[in-house]
Order: structure tokens, then sequence, then C-alpha cells
């Protein structure tokens, strides 16, 4: 339930040192137990796993989730996975619902979604769901904090999230899987995956449909004697289908065609102060198509992705007589090419050109905008023991011009040791979107970039412990401000406007812990991450001053507990999440939740030597009662089982 007051916060801390950070983070890990215009916040076979951060430009840390998490999670949304596995809040509006992601305090806007590069959010909100993003569509789920987003092009203050297909396939021949989960709350997933590869060429099919009537019980908080009532108005049903295409003429080109759909339907379940049932209604369709040409050169390689998207929600609401449909497009060309000039030092260049245009009775005479960017930098290894690298980024809209710089700086003191330390700074800018500039009533034409100045400092270990098993260690502390936030408030006018109101000010620290052990027959690994986010308001006249930013938590934590032996697997992952304040007073606030969800399976083969997969996933284990989002119900203990049957 929701508090006035709280009864205690817990104490803000910034450690000094990366092995007080790792102590912190194995405490925390281990030992902690309890749209519109969005608001301002507001074959299993042997693979190893690894969520390893690449190191592509010095001192710049991204992550990728593990192969395994993918499979496991293979029915769950991109918003599900993020939000058990990484240290990302996940403001999620129930099994049904919205699901918008929130990197380093800032809002969702200030997060893109990119396909293979190129970003899918529609240009109206800036923001996607990531509830109609399946994990079975994609091969790869990366994440990119703060700086380390620079180089995909501006407006990724927070990060942004990496989805790819095309990935290559090693064996050669028809392959595929087909699966069937059914769970709680009348929860259905059929998926199903073709591909076939030949020497120069390769063809990957993948189909989805999933249902459910998400008519689980809750205990309503919001109802004199907080009575006991079973959801309703909540079914979902969606399907999406990705097919690509990859075609290697010799070794020197690439060619890539991607395709990727999704349609949702779904029911908007009623608040739970509401006193009549909810009539809300909401479609979603997504269209991406992506045509790629990847060129080797001498000691470089240069690509070039031309991509279409189209997005349209429709929302209705009969009760309040709202019948609304938007209509986004986006034509994007990027350019990438990178060069080694000697043995020290590369070059990286990127070009960006995107147009975006929406389609709604409530935008005025305009409702398009062009952006682009242009990137250029060095970076090398001028002493044995630094790296560094130094890029600028022009970039420009229909009405504004600014020059973005990014350094960084890597030193690794010893030789012979993986320990690498890292600091790294960047300027950047968000525009604003079509509905803050054009939707009437409220759009403001006048309004001008979010600016952005972020910096980071970074530590990265690896070796042995105890001689038996492997370790990873990565520290990052961050701070950065935002001016000219846009925010949509009551004006004199009679109703909202956006406006730049205020600046932010965001600080923290992220750590992560990996523990690897393997023999030839079994293998072990805990896996753990911790945040710490300090977002507040700044030059403001309000109660809001210095206080911290309406549903971003200061604390959020998780691990991993994950034992394979041969062809079995047994997985356990806990996951906690701080306050949210709900009011920009900080007055008001939801508390901590934690879940804990188990995942285990087995992989049988058959007389012919084909192979099942059977998997069982039971979540919230404990039953926890929370709220991600105030006055949304949230599922309790709920189960699922799936089979999947290898075509190859």
């Amino acid at each position: 339930m929701m508090h006035s007051k709280p009864l205690f916060l817990l104490k803000s801390v910034f450690y000094n040192g990366w092995k007080s950070a790792a102590m912190a983070l194995f405490v925390l890990t281990t030992g902690t137990s309890s749209y519109g215009q969005e608001p301002d916040s507001i074959q299993l076979t042997q693979i190893v796993i690894a969520a390893k951060k690449a190191y592509k430009i010095p001192a710049l840390q991204s992550k990728q989730l593990t192969p395994e998490i993918l499979i496991t999670s293979s029915t769950q949304s991109i918003g599900e996975v993020l939000k058990n596995h990484s240290t990302v809040f996940i403001k999620d509006y129930g099994p049904s619902n919205i699901q918008t992601p929130t990197f380093r305090g800032m809002s969702s806007s200030h997060t893109k979604i990119y396909v293979n590069g190129l970003d899918i959010s529609p240009g109206s909100l800036g923001q996607s769901d990531l509830n109609i993003l399946p994990v079975f569509l994609f091969d790869g789920v990366g994440l990119k904090f703060g700086n380390t987003s620079f180089t995909e092009g501006p407006g990724a203050i927070g990060g942004g999230v990496m989805l790819q297909t095309n990935s290559q396939r090693k064996k050669q021949g028809h392959t595929g899987n087909l699966g069937i989960s059914y769970g709680s709350f009348n929860s259905l997933t059929a998926q199903g995956e073709y591909a076939f590869s030949k020497e120069k060429w390769q063809s990957v099919t993948r189909y989805i449909f999933q249902s459910a009537a998400n008519n689980f019980e809750y205990r309503n908080i919001a109802q004199k004697e907080y009575p006991t009532q079973t959801q309703n108005h909540g079914e979902k049903k969606m399907q999406g289908i990705m097919q690509s295409f990859r075609i290697t003429p010799n070794w020197k080109n690439t060619i890539d065609l991607m395709i990727l759909g999704t349609h949702t339907d779904r029911n908007l379940p009623a608040l739970m102060y509401a006193t009549n049932p909810s009539k809300e209604t909401q479609e979603d369709r997504l269209f991406s198509s992506q045509l790629g040409w990847k060129h080797y050169v001498k000691k470089g390689m240069s690509k070039l992705v031309v991509g279409y998207t189209w997005n349209k929600l429709h929302y209705e609401d009969p009760d309040s007589d709202i019948n609304s449909t938007t209509v986004n497009q986006r034509v994007q060309v990027r350019e990438d090419y990178v060069k080694k000039l000697n043995e020290r030092w590369s070059v990286k260049l990127m070009g960006l050109f995107e147009y975006s245009v929406a389609n709604n009775p409530n935008y005025g005479d305009k409702s398009d905008q062009v952006q682009g960017s242009f990137l250029v930098g060095v970076n090398g290894k001028p002493y044995k023991k630094w790296d560094f690298g130094v890029y600028i980024q022009p970039t420009w809209n229909n009405e504004n011009f600014e020059f973005l710089p990014m350094g960084s700086i890597a030193f690794k003191p010893f030789e012979n040791e993986k320990l690498v330390f890292g600091v790294n700074a960047s300027k950047n800018v968000h525009f604003p979107t079509l509905n803050d500039l054009y939707w009437v009533p409220g759009g403001n034409p006048n309004l001008q970039p979010e600016k952005s100045v972020n910096g980071e400092l970074n530590a990265r270990n690896e070796g042995r412990l105890f001689r038996f098993m492997t370790y990873e260690l990565e520290v990052a502390g961050f701070y950065g401000q935002v001016e000219n936030w846009v925010l949509w408030q009551p004006s004199d006018k009679s109703y909202w406007e956006a406006q730049n109101i205020k600046t932010v000010e965001h600080s923290g620290i992220d750590a992560s812990l990996t523990l690897l052990k393997k023999t030839q027959n079994w293998r072990f690994r805990f896996q753990s991450g911790y945040q710490y986010v300090k977002a507040i308001n700044k030059d403001v006249s309000d109660e809001s001053l210095d206080k911290q930013l309406i549903y971003t938590p200061s604390h959020m934590a998780n691990w991993l507990f994950r034992s394979d032996y041969k062809n079995y697997w047994l997985q356990a992952n806990y996951s906690f999440t701080g306050i949210r304040y709900i009011t920009t007073s900080n007055s008001a606030y939801l508390p901590t939740y934690d879940l804990v969800n188990l995942s285990g399976g087995a992989k049988f083969s058959t007389k012919n030597n084909k192979w099942f997969h059977v998997q069982l996933d039971v979540n919230n284990v404990l039953g926890k009662e929370y709220m991600s989002v105030a006055y949304r119900a949230m599922p309790g203990i709920n189960m699922n089982v799936s089979i999947k049957y290898m075509l190859d």
C-alpha cells in the first residue's frame, strides 16, 4: 500500500573504492527482503552464460544478456526480461499494459530502442512500449548506459536497449523448433522458428502468438477493508513475426534484409479506486523493415542501413468519449565506417539521417521533424598502458543545431592483469517529441532542446578466485545534469502545456559481480547487479526542489543463480526495487518490493535423435503483494509450463 510519510529512508551511499562497492553489492543483492503523454520520471547446447561488457571504445561499457537468459525467457516481453535481469527500472502498468524503461534516473523518452542500430521509437511520444516486443523475435538483447550510447546518435541521454537480428548461423541446412506454453490466468504462447542456411545465404523466420486473460486475484487497497477481487477487462492478444535474409556473395560483402511486425490488442483494466468497470482498449501495430550492406575494406569496414518504421496506436474509452488513432512513420539512413590506421590508432565515422511524421487530428499544421548527425572520432593507444578516445558529433533538427563532444580515457596499470580504470564525459541533446511541439492543445513549438552533460568513472577486473572459479567485477560512478527539461503542466490557458521548466541532476553508482565455475558435466553461475540513483529537481521554486523524481527508485538490485548438469538446469532469480515517490514533493510513495522467480528444465532425446525441451517457470514464488505503478494491480504467484520440439 502507499504511505503518506516514509517510516525510514535508506541512506544514500557513495562508495570509496571498488572493493567497498563489491561488498555493498554482495550485501544488497543477497540480503535484501521486501500513453498519451508520460509524466515526468516518469537446442539448449553448451552455451556459456556471459554478460560481458564490450569495449569497442576505451572506457565505455555495455552489457549483453546471455543466450541462456534469452532462451529461458523466450515467452516473455523485452520489458519483463529487463525487469528480472538488469538494473533498468521498468515502469510496469500491469501484465496486459504498458512497460517503459528508465535508465539512470532519466525519463522513458530519454531511452532509445534500437533494432540493428536504428531507433524504432514512435516520433510522437519518443518512447516505446516494451510489452509489445517479445524476446523470441530477437537474436540478442543488449544495454548501453549513459555515454556508451553516444555513438548511436543523439538523444539517448539515459541509455539504449539494443535489439539484434540477423545473427550468423554456423550450422548449414534446415533447422527449427516449435514450442507451446500454458500458464496461470489462461496464458497461452505458441511459437515457431524455421531457418535454412547455405554457404552464401541464410533465411530465418520466427512467429509467435500469445493470449492471456490476466484474471488474477489481488487485494484492493483502494477500497474499504481491502477486499480480495479478481481483475477483469485485462485480456491481451499479441502476434509477431520476424523474417531475415542474409546474403554473403564473397568475404568482402554481406547484405541483410529484415522485416519485423507485431500486432497487439488489449483491454486496459481499471485503476483500483475506480467504481465502474473499465471499457478502455488499445491496439498497437508495429512494422519495421531494414536493408543493410556491410562491406569490408583493407583494415576497415563500412556498414550502410536504410530503414522504415511504421507505428499505429489506437486508444478508445467510450466512457470519456475518446477514440484516438496516431500513426507514426520514420525513415532512417545510417552509415558507419571504421578503419584501423595503424597498430595503435583507428578512426570511426557515423552519419545518421531521420525523417519522422505523425498523423492525428490533434496535430496542427505541422507534424513532422528532420534530424541528422555526423560523428567523427579517433581512438588509440599512444602509451602502453593508456587508451584515448575523442569524438565530435554535430547534430541538428528543423530548428536547432548542436555541437556534441565526447572523450574517454582507459588505464591498465598491470600488463598481465585485466584490471582497467576508465573515465568518460560527453555532452548530449534530446530534441522535443512531436507531441511536445505540435499537439493541440498544449504543444509548444518554441520548446528548446534538452541539453545534458554526463561524466562517468569506472573500473573492471576479472580473474580466478581460489583457483577454481572465475570472477568478473565492474563498478561505475556517474554524474549528469539535464537543462531545459520538458514537462507538461497546468497553464493559465485552462489546459496542460509543454514547457522547458527545470534542470534535473542525476548521480549514482552501478556495480555487477559474476562468478563462474565449470567442469566437464556441471556448470554453476552467480550473476548480480546493483544500482543507486539520485535524480533530483533543480532550478525550481516549488516543493519539488531537491526532491527525487517520481517513479525513480534510488535502489535496485538483482541476482541470478544457475546450475546446469548435463541436460538439466535449475535457475533462481531475485530482484529488488526500492521506494518510488508518486508526488513531486516526495510526500507519498510506493514501498519497496522484492520478487523471487524459479525456473527449471530438461532436454530429452527421442529414438530418431530429435530433442524435446521441457521448462517450468514459477514467478513471484513468495506471493508478494506489490505495485510498480500506483493503483495498478500485479499478480501473485503464477506459473508457466513450456514444451519445445527441435526440428533439426
